[in-house]
């Protein structure tokens, strides 16, 4: 019976280790950045194609371990079809926290774009955001 109760308590220990070790993720507008500093953010996912708008991800994991950080796009094709292009980032590491900075161009599609996002090769989570055009 003892040994039960210790299989049990083994395996919830190291279920709330797993559990500390998924990464914070947090999506939004970037208000302000400075090198060395936590950037101020406005989490949203719907964002104006302007010169000035740039938007992106934050991943920081809570353990010292390093980690990988990737992310595929899908971006709307311009003929309206509905259908996306997919376009790989590159594989970064990070110690503590890494982020993920776009900055739209005039010329992208407006609509609903996605986001995939990998931490060491693994599918996280799916972020869906728009880009709109300002008249």
């Amino acid at each position: 019976m003892r040994l039960i109760l210790l299989l049990c308590l083994s395996a919830l220990l190291i279920g709330y280790a797993i559990a500390d070790e998924q990464p914070k993720i947090r999506f939004g507008e970037v208000l302000a950045e400075s090198p060395g500093t936590k950037p101020v953010f406005l989490e949203q996912n719907r964002f104006a194609i302007t010169p000035e708008t740039l938007y992106g991800l934050v991943v920081e994991k809570p353990s010292a371990t390093p980690f990988t950080l990737s992310t595929i796009h899908f971006i709307p094709r311009q003929d309206g079809s509905g259908e996306f292009n997919k376009v790989a980032s590159r594989m970064v590491e990070a110690i503590g926290s890494s982020a993920v900075w776009l900055k739209p161009l005039q010329d992208d599609p407006t609509g609903i774009y996605m986001m995939e996002v990998y931490v060491d090769l693994r599918l996280v989570t799916t972020i869906e955001y728009e880009l709109y055009k300002v008249h």
